[in-house]
């Protein structure tokens, strides 16, 4: 299954009746690691007046979280959820430090400026599709390892190459193009058994 999710940390700031909101959007993969950031977060914002968050982790689960630090009762963390739902991303962390700046908003006002900072964020965010992928390693000879990049450069992420006798190359591919990419390799070698699969994991092309 795959996913939709964003290629790297983005931050952004919005000011809205003098209370300025920072939203810092972070590629997370499991609990551990959205917990991490957060406590990051809280302790290069110790200052602010809340830190609130939602995050969403990967299918087929979607595990989720988040939390309205004080803030009244799903002003926060809800509409910061929600923009991630809606948006079908997975494996995002988004964040929302608030320094109050003495103008209370309501709890509509707080639901809506939470929102915009959170899709205010996401403007600014390479979104990106990873994909259920093989992880494979295969040696080639030269002119068989120039042939195979030339058709295969698009299907395949490289992971590592050494250069010797052959050149030693390990790549992902998606799982969806596993047919054509063994199917290519067979004729390049003239071995149907020379690609050798190393695991799975997930990867964008």
């Amino acid at each position: 299954m795959d996913y939709t999710t964003i290629a790297n940390i983005v931050t952004n700031e919005l000011t809205v009746r003098r209370s300025k909101f920072i939203t810092t959007l972070a590629p997370v993969l499991d609990h551990k690691q959205a917990e991490a950031y957060l406590a990051k977060i809280r302790e290069s914002h110790i200052g602010a007046t809340h830190n609130c968050y939602g995050y969403i982790l990967l299918p087929p689960l979607d595990e989720f979280r988040f939390s309205d630090d004080k803030e009244p009762q799903n002003t926060a963390g809800k509409p910061i959820l929600s923009v991630l739902q809606a948006r079908k991303l997975n494996g995002v962390l988004a964040v929302v430090t608030r320094y109050f700046g003495g103008v209370k908003l309501g709890t509509g006002g707080l639901a809506k400026a939470y929102r915009s900072a959170v899709e205010g964020a996401l403007e600014k965010a390479r979104i990106i599709k990873m994909l259920p992928s093989f992880i494979a390693s295969i040696q080639l000879d030269y002119a068989a390892s120039e042939l195979f990049f030339k058709v295969a450069a698009t299907k395949i992420k490289v992971l590592d190459t050494q250069y010797g006798d052959k050149v030693a190359l390990k790549f992902a591919f998606a799982k969806s193009e596993a047919k054509q990419i063994q199917e290519t390799v067979a004729v390049i070698t003239q071995n149907a058994e020379a690609l050798s699969l190393q695991g799975e994991q997930y990867f964008s092309y």
